[in-house]
């Protein structure tokens, strides 16, 4: 997509390139389609709990790291302590 304006929604390849960026397009249970008629297949023999559930996981895992790095941090460069607070 070189030359391409990645906010050039017209573009195929812009959209491509940028898409690639998106966490939600790389995020795990994300479903793919090539197609209407692949997506009508893929419908039926999809465990959408199941889909929903492992979401669910790794975002709860997810905003555990997320908040353990922040708090890690906050602790190197400023000595506070998160963990103390009672919130």
């Amino acid at each position: 997509a070189s030359g391409a304006s990645p906010f050039d929604e017209g573009s195929l390849d812009a959209v491509r390139f940028t898409v690639r960026f998106s966490d939600y397009f790389r995020f795990p249970e994300v479903q793919y389609f090539d197609s209407i008629p692949h997506l009508l297949e893929q419908l039926p023999k999809t465990d959408f709990f199941e889909v929903v559930q492992r979401m669910a996981r790794f975002n709860q895992d997810s905003l555990i790291e997320s908040s353990n790095a922040w708090r890690a941090l906050l602790r190197r460069t400023t000595g506070w302590d998160a963990d103390a607070l009672q919130l």
